[in-house]
């Protein structure tokens, strides 16, 4: 979706990346604690990883890196453990849900603010050192293709991911990681075999849904999109960004009270959701509630001060109230975080030219055109304002 008239498209990615892969908090399923009373001394490499699990599906990060590195000092050989505590610092970094901890939402929703890119190249170096160990092991290139795909480098992430199909080709996991680097790549439809690929290995896996109906979103064949968010929240009814997906794709089935739905769901899910507020204030202002999407607005902004789209959005909001002061603080405000925003000078410019202010109007909207030259509305406004002022 667009900002102003469609949902911002820009917003799915704040992300930002992103991005498909077991989940990192679910380290390995069915691996039980250890009960053993032994000191931190005497315990084994496998108690050792076992209890590293348990604190890691716990959240408990930081303790989880540290049972992992002491099983690597009592077993160097430990391809496993290498693999544990390069998952674990990924975690640690990444964005996570409400509920739990994943690669996938990692994939798309990318890391946390301010993570510094020391922590990924530390992840890496443990999954290379996996494979100085076993050149065979197909989880720590799986492992290492999540980290260079959260370190944007998509290509070299894909490369990894086939590798471990090679090794592994029921590795439903790397299906799902290699379409999240593809779909980053803008190469929807291999993104959707991958999905596909992976469902066909796991039919009930709702990631593997709603990944690929953000890729058949982004090739606007909203229907299947809708058909596949659907199946996502069926199987998984706390899927929070599936049911974003459905929100937006709603919208532009031009289906509002089903945006309005099914963005609340998600926002009920994911309170620091910030674009499904934004999106959804859109799709009260294509309703004409523009009390209702001026509160989604400023509570997207709250969340996140730095988002201009909302800023803009607010002050369309505002101009439609004739609330000409309040629009303009709002487009100046979008226009300081992102001076290269073509809308925000375009709005910017009407409010001018409904105050009769012209020689600005006019030099908003020529700024408008420059940064979006293929925009004929833009043209159109430029052109009547000339007019108006000469």
């Amino acid at each position: 979706m667009r900002e102003e008239t469609s949902m911002t498209a820009r917003a799915a990615f704040r992300a930002r990346i992103a991005a498909m892969c077991a989940a990192a908090a679910v380290f390995a399923a069915g691996c039980a604690s250890s009960s053993s009373a032994k000191t931190v001394s005497e315990e084994t490499a496998e108690s050792l990883i076992a209890r590293g699990l348990m604190l890691a599906n716990r959240g408990e990060y930081e303790q989880a890196r540290e049972a992992f590195t002491g099983a690597i000092k009592r077993d160097p050989a430990s391809a496993r453990a290498y693999v544990l505590r390069g998952r674990t610092v990924l975690a640690e970094i990444s964005v996570v849900e409400n509920r739990k901890a994943d690669f996938e939402t990692a994939l798309f929703t990318g890391l946390k603010k301010d993570a510094p890119v020391e922590r990924i190249e530390s992840a890496v170096a443990d999954f290379v050192k996996a494979l100085e160990i076993d050149s065979e092991y197909a989880p720590a290139y799986y492992n290492r293709g999540v980290a260079r795909s959260l370190g944007g480098e998509y290509s070299s992430a894909i490369a990894d991911f086939t590798r471990a199909v090679e090794l592994d080709p029921s590795y439903e996991r790397a299906y799902l990681g290699r379409g999240a680097a593809y779909y980053r790549l803008r190469n929807y439809d291999a993104a959707i075999a991958d999905c596909t690929q992976a469902l066909e290995l796991d039919a009930d896996d709702a990631e593997a849904y709603y990944q690929r109906g953000n890729a058949h979103y982004r090739k606007q064949d909203y229907d299947s999109a809708i058909a596949d968010y659907t199946r996502a929240v069926e199987i998984d009814p706390e899927h929070a960004r599936a049911y974003h997906g459905l929100g937006n794709a709603c919208y532009n089935k031009e289906d509002y009270n089903g945006a309005v739905e099914n963005l609340t769901r998600a926002i009920e899910l994911n309170p620091e959701d910030a674009p499904a507020y934004n999106n959804r204030g859109v799709a009260y202002a294509r309703s004409e509630d523009y009390d209702s999407a001026i509160a989604d607005y400023t509570q997207a902004v709250q969340i996140d001060p730095d988002y201009a789209f909302a800023y803009n959005n607010r002050g369309v909001a505002y101009r439609n109230k004739d609330d000409f002061d309040s629009a303009m603080t709002d487009y100046n405000k979008a226009l300081e975080l992102d001076e290269d925003y073509a809308s925000a000078y375009y709005n910017r410019g009407i409010i001018y030219s409904l105050n009769e202010d012209y020689d600005n109007a006019i030099a908003d909207f020529t700024q408008a055109l420059k940064l979006d030259s293929d925009n004929g509305a833009y043209k159109m406004r430029l052109e009547s304002a000339l007019k108006r002022g000469e």
